[in-house]
């Protein structure tokens, strides 16, 4: 094989992993919105995360992310997000297997709150350059609650 052959092997590898990578990205994300989506049939006496907590911070992270990392990345740190957010609110509640960690909480716990703080920790983590404006975000998220409302 040539130098030539080998070099433009190497190159369809490098796009073929980008692309493998872009699909797997897409398809997380797609799996993290429909488990965000999916709400189980209300039980009396319980209570489910406001959707408006989740688009919230969808939006917000949709600004914050899109301008600093390319697609790809972007959709992984979208997902990271989502099964945050879902794994907060399923700790307090636990009708679905977490996919990531099952956090100790409380069946009093507020689930937009949870939500919100695991959004705000991950965007935190994964953008430490915009962390002052994540900690206002999460701050104006925590004082715009519902009065009598547990945080």
């Amino acid at each position: 094989m040539t130098l030539m052959n080998s070099r433009l092997l190497a190159a369809r590898a490098g796009v073929m992993t980008l692309v493998k990578t872009a699909l797997f990205s897409v398809v997380l994300l797609a799996l993290a919105a429909v488990c965000v989506v999916a709400q189980p049939v209300e039980k009396k006496g319980t209570s489910t995360a406001s959707a408006n907590v989740v688009t919230d911070w969808d939006e917000k992270a949709v600004a914050l992310i899109q301008p600093r990392m390319v697609p790809p990345v972007a959709y992984r740190a979208m997902a990271i997000v989502h099964i945050a957010m879902f794994d907060a609110g399923n700790s307090i509640e636990p009708h679905y297997r977490p996919y990531y960690a099952q956090f100790p909480a409380t069946r009093e716990t507020s689930k937009e709150a949870a939500a919100a703080a695991a959004a705000g920790a991950v965007l935190t983590k994964l953008l430490p350059d915009v962390a002052s404006d994540i900690q206002a975000a999460r701050m104006n998220q925590t004082t715009s609650g519902r009065p009598g409302q547990t945080r």
